[in-house]
Parts: structure tokens; C-alpha cells; sequence
């Protein structure tokens, strides 16, 4: 199966710096837990490593259909769990003006 590993969608110094808020739009209809692929979205305070020494601290969402996750690029790091079954999503980043 595929994942992510822990990152931030928006990071200085790069293209990517121009993303303001990323969003997933989920289309599983008939996802299992078993599937896998939630997102797992870090609360440790961290970017893309985690704070030396904080506890694990994170939200699971899992993708079921219908499911929005809307969240700031640069400021919310987050990782997609191993798959186990094919996963969809409608998935993009709303942009900050170019200077």
C-alpha cells in the first residue's frame, strides 16, 4: 500500500510556499478500517518533525466518502497511513495572492 509521511503542504523558500489552505474531499463509499489511509493530523506543536521529546499527539481521520478536511498548508503537519485498499479524494490548495 502507499502513504505519506509527516510533512507540511506549504514550506518557505519553495513553489509550494504559495499555498495558504489544503482541503480533501473524501469519495470512499464503502471504506473499512481495514482499508487504512486515514490522515493523521500531528497536534504536537511540531512542523515537520515532531517536538524532541513530546508524547504522540495526533487526530485520525478517516476517509470516508463525504469527508472534508480543510486545514492551513504551512502550519498543520500531517502524514496518510499505509494503504490496504484503493483510496480517492478530491484534493487541492486554495493559493495566496502572488506578489
Amino acid at each position: 500500500g502507499g502513504y505519506y509521511k509527516r510533512h507540511v503542504d506549504a514550506a518557505a523558500g519553495r513553489p509550494s510556499a504559495l499555498r495558504a489552505w489544503s482541503y480533501l474531499i473524501y469519495l470512499n463509499e464503502a471504506w473499512q478500517p481495514t482499508d487504512g489511509g486515514c490522515l493523521r493530523i500531528f497536534t504536537d506543536g511540531g512542523g515537520e518533525i515532531a517536538p524532541a521529546g513530546a508524547p504522540p499527539s495526533y487526530v485520525d481521520v478517516e476517509p470516508k466518502a463525504g469527508t472534508l478536511v480543510l486545514f492551513q498548508s504551512d502550519a498543520v503537519p500531517h502524514e496518510v497511513l499505509e494503504t490496504h485498499a484503493e483510496r480517492m479524494a478530491v484534493v487541492g490548495w486554495l493559493s495566496k495572492p502572488v506578489p
